[in-house]
């Protein structure tokens, strides 16, 4: 079953030509097709997936080849074994030294763009989930308000107000 912002083949073969063929932590050669299966490779995305909102166009950069690294087996078990990637937690694009293959300066710059990018999605999620909250947490200080009410008005007070 596939996700709403799983890479697509063509991704995937751009993001490794992107690293040179190589693996963007460990720097191992992968395969060239490595659609072929004969190494185990994984299209990683840097910034997760469940981070974004099916169906919401301003997310569609979560399937796009700036947020995917392909990595080897082994390192993509220790991304996620070393709790990179466990209850919220992500690695940074900076974990990922061989983005751009040999290229440095390349990686330094697609490393501080994408941590942008990443902490401005973020900030958009909790402005988003802050305004749901306000409606909730309005009437939950309504209710608290009426039960303080009718706590200082007394069992009196609450008996008249019964029929």
């Amino acid at each position: 079953m596939s996700r709403a912002f799983d890479f697509d083949p063509e991704t995937s073969t751009l993001a490794c030509r992107r690293q040179h063929g190589a693996c963007a932590c460990c720097a191992s050669k992968l395969k060239a097709d490595y659609l072929a299966r004969e190494k185990e490779v994984h299209a990683h995305h840097v910034t997760p997936n469940q981070a974004g909102r099916p169906g919401d166009p301003r997310d569609r950069w979560l399937a796009e080849r700036d947020n995917c690294v392909m990595i080897c087996g082994d390192c993509h078990h220790r991304v996620h074994e070393n709790g990179h990637c466990r209850d919220g937690a992500m690695a940074p694009a900076s974990y990922f030294p061989h983005s751009h293959g040999t290229d440095r300066a390349a990686h330094e710059a697609w490393a501080k763009a994408h941590d942008r990018k990443t902490e401005q999605h973020f900030a958009e999620l909790r402005r988003e989930r802050a305004q749901q909250q306000q409606p909730k947490e309005r009437i939950a200080a309504q209710a608290a308000a009426s039960r303080r009410e009718a706590r200082r008005a007394g069992p009196q007070q609450r008996e008249r107000k019964q029929p």
